[in-house]
């Protein structure tokens, strides 16, 4: 059994994205460190990261976070349960064609991302549009062009995600990917190497040949992490766009 297998425990116990990277963060489930608090607020805390379907718990984060980590929190399910039916017929030997959704989940998760940023920087802009109305040519302008630069964004890279938000609010976004074990050139860095294997899984496919054996594109530990990976630096891009937008 995976050191990792609880976070499909919480996603089967509809927690949310942001809750599943914490704990990936930390490295255990939230039920595992119930017996470490010592006072009311911290067990209130774990509770409700147990029962995330509580009105109340849903209520609070729709409060907190933007419409764009909502989507993601759905859009990312792609990737994960494309994981799962990879591990429910993963056999020994596994069936031929079971390498396929292994590339299909990388480039779902990818897709998650790419659609967090677009949605959240155009969130961001319609935000500022909204609490300035003394130049309508200049908010045209702006969003315009915004929505311009958007339809050429595509693979999300640390460059590209990092000169957008620059350009658009003079704000360095990557400043904000920090978490447990992670600091921010650890996190380009993966980052850039994820969005590599996503392109070339993407464009040039890497299927396995029938009689020349070879790596796999995307091995069932590497997909678990750049998952996880990818959840962690939403959650930090969140957190940090809420602090400066």
């Amino acid at each position: 059994m995976s050191d990792w297998d609880f976070l499909y425990d919480m996603n089967d116990r509809g927690c949310s994205a942001a809750e599943i990277a914490d704990a990936a963060a930390c490295g255990y489930a939230p039920w595992e460190y119930i017996d470490d608090c010592d006072d009311d607020e911290c067990e209130e805390q774990v509770q409700s990261t147990i029962e995330p379907k509580k009105k109340i718990n849903k209520q609070k984060q729709k409060n907190i976070y933007s419409q764009a980590f909502n989507t993601f929190e759905y859009s990312i399910k792609d990737a994960t349960e494309l994981l799962d039916h990879f591990d429910s017929i993963n056999t020994n030997p596994p069936p031929s064609n079971a390498e396929v959704l292994k590339r299909a989940s990388l480039i779902m998760a990818l897709a998650a991302l790419e659609t967090y940023i677009e949605d959240r920087i155009m969130e961001a802009a319609n935000k500022i549009s909204a609490n300035n109305n003394e130049n309508q040519k200049l908010q045209s302008f702006f969003t315009q062009s915004l929505q311009h630069d958007l339809r050429t964004f595509h693979t999300p890279s640390t460059d590209r995600i990092k000169s957008i938000f620059e350009k658009y609010f003079d704000i360095d976004v990557t400043a904000g990917w920090v978490w447990n074990h992670v600091d921010q050139n650890k996190a380009k860095s993966e980052l850039n190497k994820i969005a590599k294997k996503r392109g070339d899984v993407a464009h040039r496919s890497l299927r396995p040949q029938p009689g020349q054996p070879m790596p796999h594109a995307v091995t069932r530990d590497e997909l678990s992490k750049h998952i996880r990976f990818i959840c962690c630096l939403v959650l930090a891009t969140e957190k940090f766009l809420l602090e400066k937008i």
